[in-house]
């Protein structure tokens, strides 16, 4: 007898842990392969945003608020307590500007003042001190551009001069070491609101437009510093500006962007090594004007507007695990 009521309570535990099983909601975390959850919101929804990543926190400059007002914020996450908070200001209020990071320090470049005003200032934080340095500005005023470290040196890309007929291709270097610029070879097809990410030491920059009224791009071009040289990849899929891009593990992740009646929430994925593209996931959000970073192999998007209207701005972090 004693053996039976073993056995029954056995069958009855059993039978109530599968019921509970399936009765749990699943996560998109629990399910293998590439998929998108939602991260914790930014303190204010925020568009034309510059992100990157130092020392393991994600940190945002600057961009527009819903009221069209520039901002002088900068923001960071700290994914150890899953909670964003202000940094500190910015020297000045802009936006369209681009971010980088290196040698614990965050560098600031370009973008637009009020009114539309490109500038051509670097601004150097520095988060130990909680203070901010001014570099040698750039030779060229711009904003809409991008920026990239490669062994040390920064490469402030492309960008607009502030009109309608001022899609830029500069190139310019600036050593730390130096604080000095340097011209390099141009990008073949100037453009703004671009974007750009690093694969094995080269830039690749994708998307953009020529004029301020959304024309957007398909062009995928990759900068080679150790030789100032540019080559042509294959077209992106969708053409769009507007945009952010990152690379995982040797492949370059292409997300939302401008088009001429709102925004995407397209991903495309390209394969460096097979000159290819595919299709990813779609972002939840659709969004313009957003910002990406990698974080533990993980993609961060940040911000943007869902429309062209200044009020649609987000505060939506969503994050695509490529596996």
């Amino acid at each position: 007898m004693p053996n039976r009521i073993i056995i029954l309570v056995l069958i009855v535990s059993c039978s109530l842990v599968f019921v509970f099983l399936n009765l749990m909601p699943m996560t998109a975390d629990s399910s293998p392969g590439p998929h998108w959850t939602n991260g914790t919101s930014m303190p204010r929804s925020i568009f034309e945003v510059s992100a990157t990543v130092l020392n393991g926190k994600i940190y945002v400059a600057g961009g527009q608020a819903n009221d069209g007002d520039l901002l002088d914020t900068l923001f960071v996450y700290d994914p150890n307590s899953g909670k964003w908070n202000l940094e500190t200001s910015l020297p000045v209020a802009l936006d369209h500007s681009a971010l980088a990071s290196y040698d614990n320090k965050l560098y600031l470049a370009g973008g637009f003042l009020e009114h539309r005003i490109p500038t051509p200032q670097l601004f150097i934080y520095d988060p130990e001190t909680k203070l901010w340095q001014e570099g040698e500005p750039m030779p060229t005023a711009r904003a809409g551009l991008t920026s990239q470290f490669v062994d040390g040196i920064l490469y402030v890309i492309g960008g607009s001069s502030g009109d309608n007929s001022g899609a830029l291709g500069i190139n310019e270097a600036y050593d730390p070491r130096t604080n000095s610029w340097t011209e390099k070879a141009p990008m073949p097809t100037a453009r703004h609101h671009i974007s750009s990410t690093i694969v094995d030491g080269a830039i690749i920059v994708t998307g953009g437009r020529v004029t301020e009224v959304p024309s957007s791009l398909d062009i995928n071009q990759e900068y080679y510093p150790e030789n100032n040289s540019w080559v042509e990849l294959a077209p992106m899929p969708t053409k769009r500006s507007g945009l952010a891009s990152v690379t995982v593990d040797g492949n370059v992740y292409v997300m939302g962007g401008e088009k001429i009646s709102g925004s995407f929430n397209i991903l495309e994925k390209y394969d460096p090594k097979s000159d290819s593209w595919t299709i990813e996931p779609d972002m939840p959000t659709p969004r313009l004007g957003l910002d990406a970073v990698n974080l533990d192999d993980k993609i961060y998007a940040i911000g943007g507007k869902t429309n062209q209207s200044s009020k649609s701005a987000t505060d939506a972090i969503e994050i695509f695990s490529p596996y």
